[in-house]
């Protein structure tokens, strides 16, 4: 799967392989196979990935020569385990879980001050894939929710996704600037969206927000529902909104 997105995002972005060598990759645990690695070195480009085989961690934990803390951690380098097209950096971490071990390794084909500078570097990576999943699973229940038809299960999926989308939509036009908008998708469905109340229409285009409700963000969410109605009224009404999108 990696390759065949890179692929298109070459495509798409035009990456000649002279920008090959000037782009970074940057993958967790479950796209950092020896194969994908290998392609991305040969197509050119430098890597920050974490390690897949979770037994190669421990096994490579045994070749640290020294130990250095790092957070609640400790990090230590190791020579390459396997031959690469290029020259690559491999750092092993270790966490005291319970009554052992867990380790973790990182590669890399740039070039850092310390081993503790690679571990941050990779420590600032955006966070959407994980973020979006877990917010999904706890705040709209799809943990929760399993269908025993593939077909059904898919559906929920897709219901799933639109319902993430949607709240998103709702964070950007009716939440910045508000007290509510650090809230995730968890607080809003629990907290927010569990409000009772009702859209009253008065009149064409004209509408109130009434809640039933004594809570303490009950004003707050009543100002960004509203605010959220003017948006989708302005982007409704304008010229270039396609309503069978």
């Amino acid at each position: 799967m990696v390759p065949s997105a890179t692929l298109l995002a070459e495509t798409s972005l035009d990456l000649s392989p002279a920008a090959r060598r000037r782009t970074v990759i940057r993958l967790d645990g479950g796209g950092g196979s020896d194969h994908i690695l290998r392609w991305l070195l040969e197509r050119g480009y430098h890597v920050l990935v974490k390690g897949f085989h979770g037994r190669r961690g421990a096994a490579l934990a045994a070749q640290v020569r020294r130990w250095d803390p790092f957070g609640d951690t400790e990090i230590g380098y190791v020579p390459p385990p396997i031959p690469l097209p290029r020259p690559t950096t491999w750092v092993v971490r270790r966490r005291w879980h319970g009554d052992h071990w867990r380790y973790s390794y990182y590669v890399t084909t740039l070039t850092f001050p310390s081993k503790r500078a690679l571990l941050r570097a990779y420590n600032r990576r955006g966070g959407m894939e994980v973020q979006a999943f877990r917010e999904d699973k706890r705040g709209l229940g799809l943990a929760r929710r399993r269908k025993r038809s593939f077909y059904a299960q898919w559906g929920l999926v897709v219901l799933t996704d639109i319902a993430h989308n949607l709240l998103r939509d709702f964070i950007v036009h009716g939440l910045v600037g508000s007290p509510l908008a650090a809230y995730g998708c968890q607080r809003l469905v629990r907290d927010v969206l569990s409000i009772p109340g009702r859209i009253e229409y008065l009149g064409e285009g004209v509408y109130r927000v009434a809640l039933v409700s004594q809570t303490k963000i009950a004003a707050p969410v009543q100002a960004c529902l509203e605010r959220y109605l003017e948006s989708l009224r302005r982007r409704l009404e304008s010229p270039g909104f396609c309503t069978n999108c």
